[in-house]
């Protein structure tokens, strides 16, 4: 025997299958909500270098820079349910060289020679690719010394140039720093990881 379904029971079934699919759409909301989670940035470049220590006779180095942020990503939902992700801005810095310096003596002599950085840097959108500024403590081998520089990264991250003071061992005199880098991903590009700047 057909039943015929009355006007409550039809409304009924209509509202279930509203409440339904509400629940759906709020549960797959949340779940695409749920993908962007809050994350520390960092960033595993290659290093070219040359380094003017005091001299006119440059020290060149190859290393590699390691940088992550202080604190992590920022999500924000507007009233549209658009989610956005803002990326930080402060970054520790650390970036390790070796190579050979023209004067690694102070003295005339050529030979081995290592530089490196420990510093902090902010990130922004300045005038023609400048990216990001900060200081750095920086220290060298051969010649042997140690200083302080201000760094400033441009062509949107892939070039950096540092200039300050440092003191070093006699018969090196003290005095003005220079150093230009070009970054590259070269972990990257050599298959040992995925990504070079990773969220």
């Amino acid at each position: 025997m057909n039943r015929r379904m009355t006007g409550g029971g039809f409304r009924r079934v209509v509202l279930s299958a509203g409440l339904a699919t509400l629940a759906l759409a709020g549960a797959s909301e949340a779940s695409g909500q749920a993908d962007e989670q809050p994350a520390r940035v960092h960033r595993h470049l290659g290093v070219a270098n040359a380094a003017f220590l005091s001299t006119w006779d440059p020290a060149v180095h190859i290393g590699y820079l390691y940088q992550f942020s202080l604190r992590p990503s920022r999500i924000s939902t507007d009233e549209l349910g658009v989610v956005t992700v803002h990326s930080p801005r402060w970054f520790a810095h650390s970036m390790v060289s070796v190579g050979w310096a023209v004067d690694s003596d102070g003295a005339g002599g050529s030979g081995f020679s290592g530089l490196g950085q420990l510093g902090v840097l902010y990130r922004f959108d300045g005038p023609m690719t400048v990216s990001r500024a900060g200081v750095a403590a920086q220290g060298s081998l051969a010649p042997r010394g140690a200083g302080a520089v201000a760094r400033v990264g441009f062509l949107h991250g892939n070039g950096a140039l540092s200039v300050g003071w440092m003191r070093f061992e006699e018969p090196r005199s003290d005095g003005v720093v220079v150093s230009l880098e070009l970054l590259r991903c070269i972990l990257q590009d050599l298959g040992l990881m995925q990504e070079c700047i990773v969220f």
